[in-house]
């Protein structure tokens, strides 16, 4: 495809979900089943309007030509600490001159227990390590998003990951108290809204540590170790 339509700089395709073992799974990783070819303002707007940023999802299903992964690396790449996928999404949208997904299911994607989309599974380390991480993102992916983060409100809501068990969690260890109180609200109310019995139980957690850090600190402490 790069070779008959010079102007392509992104291609993307749908994954498959498999399992340690390799067995098939019935999941829907940020699916996209349009083929979609990307070249004005108006293309990428409507794009992000109706998928998200699902057609930046694996750095597995991305192709990149050397022109864009040369920018990247240069400018961008040494400074992501997490969400790699979504950042060369953002970048090709802003900078790329063509992108094309395929609603092709071209590679596998093992899920397995240390995914970071895991939620309460796995170390202690691991969970604030993805705490942080998400943090830091976040901030990353607004920074080279630009523009077209505020075509998708549902977008704009998870770029924020102050809503989240592991933000929470992460700030308890860390001691970051001038967090806690923001996060853990906010998780309290989107976790009603969303149903989420993780979200509620660590923003609970999180104003459990406001009045009492030790004890908040020892539930973590049973809970993973």
């Amino acid at each position: 495809m790069f070779n008959y339509d010079y102007n392509l700089d992104y291609y993307h395709h749908n994954l498959i979900a498999i399992n340690e073992l390799g067995d098939i799974l019935p999941l829907d990783i940020d699916r996209v089943n349009e083929y979609l070819r990307l070249v004005s303002i108006n293309d990428r707007i409507k794009a992000v309007k109706m998928y998200g940023f699902k057609c930046g999802s694996g750095m597995s299903a991305i192709v990149v030509r050397n022109r864009l992964a040369i920018m990247l690396s240069k400018y961008i790449m040494h400074h992501v600490i997490d969400a790699p996928d979504f950042i060369t999404y953002a970048f090709a949208l802003n900078y790329g001159k063509v992108l094309i997904h395929e609603p092709h299911d071209l590679t596998f994607y093992r899920i397995h227990g240390k995914n970071t989309s895991k939620g309460f599974e796995g170390d202690l380390r691991r969970i604030v390590r993805r705490g942080v991480r998400a943090q830091i993102a976040g901030k990353q992916i607004n920074k080279f998003m630009n523009t077209f983060t505020n075509y998708d409100p549902e977008l704009r809501k998870n770029l924020d990951p102050k809503t989240g068990y592991v933000d929470i969690v992460a700030s308890i260890v860390m001691d970051w108290k001038h967090n806690i109180a923001k996060y853990s609200l906010k998780g309290l109310l989107t976790g009603i809204k969303d149903a989420s019995i993780y979200r509620i139980a660590a923003a609970i957690l999180g104003l459990t540590y406001l009045v009492n850090p030790y004890v908040a600190k020892k539930i973590i402490q049973w809970w993973y170790l």
